[in-house]
């Protein structure tokens, strides 16, 4: 899927407080389209409310990055059991790992980043979500990392993307106005 993959790292009491409501909407998802409605806007506004703080702590580390080509196992494949199972909202997958108070997620992506990946995405979403954990810990102490992924489009091939560089049209009809 072509998708937008946004990584925040919001810490102290506020990540703390942020991962007992996902938590919560997990615990609500039933299926039911009154529940989903629910937890639709409250994601909007865990959302909304980390994007409003981006440049301001206790958000800590904000990435928004687009990547063209993984699917919505991206997570699990490269996390394994760190964090919250995602779950999917109308807008996208959200993901909440509460940070462990000793260095073991951090050995983990550092582990698989040695190890073979197969791809370049991979490679990409562990290393920024490596920077995400390893952001202010010698002055803060828990917290969460939280994932949101926004599907916007079809997954772009090697061919489509090749032949995207090979032209400038874009830029210049939106430099012409």
């Amino acid at each position: 899927m072509n998708q937008l993959i946004t990584i925040a790292k919001v810490g102290g009491r506020t990540g703390e407080e942020i991962l007992s409501r996902i938590s919560d909407l997990q615990r609500l998802d039933s299926g039911n389209n009154e529940e989903s409605q629910s937890i639709h806007i409250a994601c909007t506004s865990i959302r909304k409310w980390v994007e409003r703080h981006v440049s301001t702590p206790p958000v800590l580390f904000y990435c928004r990055y687009a990547d063209v080509w993984s699917g919505g196992d991206l997570f699990q494949r490269m996390l394994g059991d760190y964090g919250s199972q995602p779950f999917e909202d109308s807008d996208g997958i959200v993901l909440a790992i509460k940070l462990p108070e000793d260095d073991s997620l951090i050995a983990h992506m550092e582990h698989r980043l040695r190890g073979d990946l197969q791809f370049d995405e991979q490679r990409l979403f562990l290393d920024l979500m490596l920077k995400a954990t390893r952001s202010w810990t010698g002055l803060t102490k828990g917290g969460a990392i939280l994932v949101f992924r926004d599907v916007v489009g079809p997954t772009v091939t090697d061919d489509e993307l090749l032949a995207s560089l090979e032209t400038n049209l874009r830029l210049q009809e939106d430099i012409q106005g």
